[in-house]
């Protein structure tokens, strides 16, 4: 009755339009931006007057996002080390040019990044290094020949994975009698930072294994959840990802923008001849479908991804018919079972203010 009250004294007789003033949710990046949502909070669309804008009564519905966006993060950022956040542990260590030189560092773990700063001044001495956490990051200890040199070294790894351009590669040793210990701190720390910033971007969620009611785009689903997917060099985008069983020889991994899964962007087409990778280390989350590199909240959903790729892919190479109903329901009993066995994701790490890093470019 209200509503047609309002119809019938509004002019022309149309209702006022339901409008959301807020976003629905807002994610922080590395450098500290809220990623825009459609305008400033409360302001009318396409920039025209908001006057017109009314409060939503209790007996309506609840308000909906105006825009849904998709956050994107740039994972690279020199001279800034306000956005790296409070340090976590320090020392000194060697950093390793292969076939080149070695320098003597002092290498600053962060919260959010590291930093690298020679400890002897000199032209020959590399310059100060300032990196974010790139969740796309592989590390692992790794043998290096020692030269001439008489005392040991601990020697690990860290390699940045780019879609475009060369991947970063940063050898780092530990020296002396306690070598081996210093290195399993330096990956401790390392490790545990690089886990809650890979958790900080991707957000709270259950990997799904039912399809959504009246999506019919969804009823081929075998997993879906959200990952993170590395595009240009340092750029990372939030997607969220389905995979589909096999149809007419294909299979598919199609992304959206939500959980809602009612804007489709695009999708992977893979055959049998399909790539797919990743590697093992003392901690890696990322694996890869072609050319195609992907980021999981952490290790363990990495791998049951993988396993569902994988597991696909076996399909199509031995030319399995497209699955039934009963066998879908099959897929993904045995998917849900790896699932319910998953450790709980740890908790987002909290962003860093716009002071604390100064201006950013928003993606």
């Amino acid at each position: 009755v209200s509503m047609l009250k309002a119809v019938l004294s509004s002019p022309g007789g149309r209702l006022p339009p339901l409008c959301c003033t807020q976003p629905r949710a807002s994610a922080v990046c590395l450098e500290g931006v809220q990623c825009e949502a459609g305008g400033e909070p409360g302001g009318a669309p396409d920039g025209k007057d908001a006057s017109y804008l009314v409060p939503l009564q209790s007996s309506l519905l609840p308000a909906g996002p105006r825009e849904r966006v998709v956050p994107s993060y740039c994972l690279e950022r020199e001279g800034c080390p306000g956005a790296l956040g409070e340090p976590l542990v320090c020392g000194d260590i060697l950093l390793i040019n292969i076939g080149e030189s070695i320098h003597e560092m002092s290498f600053v773990v962060h919260a959010r990044g590291f930093t690298l700063t020679p400890t002897k001044g000199g032209g020959s001495q590399p310059q100060h290094i300032v990196r974010l956490w790139s969740p796309f990051t592989l590390v692992e200890k790794c043998q290096v020949k020692a030269l001439q040199q008489a005392e040991h070294w601990a020697v690990f790894k860290l390699t940045v994975f780019r879609q475009q351009g060369t991947d970063l590669s940063f050898y780092l040793a530990s020296s002396g009698p306690d070598a081996d210990r210093q290195r399993a701190s330096w990956l401790a720390a390392v490790v545990d930072a690089l886990a809650n910033v890979t958790a900080s971007l991707i957000p709270d969620h259950e990997l799904r294994v039912q399809p959504v009611l009246g999506k019919a785009r969804t009823y081929r689903r075998i997993i879906a959840g959200y990952l993170l997917y590395c595009e240009c060099a340092d750029k990372a985008t939030v997607f969220y990802c389905e995979l589909h069983a096999q149809m007419a020889g294909v299979a598919e991994l199609v992304f959206y923008s939500d959980d809602y899964c009612e804007e489709e962007l695009f999708n992977i087409v893979f055959q049998d001849t399909a790539a797919v990778s990743t590697r093992k280390g003392a901690y890696c989350t990322v694996f890869g479908l072609d050319m195609h590199r992907f980021c999981a909240r952490n290790r363990e959903e990495k791998d049951l991804w993988l396993r569902a790729v994988s597991n696909i892919k076996v399909k199509l190479m031995f030319g399995a018919p497209d699955p039934t109903a009963g066998e879908l329901a099959i897929f993904r009993a045995a998917v849900h079972e790896r699932l319910e066995a998953l450790p709980l994701p740890r908790r987002e790490l909290p962003g860093p203010s716009p002071d604390e890093c100064g201006a950013a470019a928003v993606f």
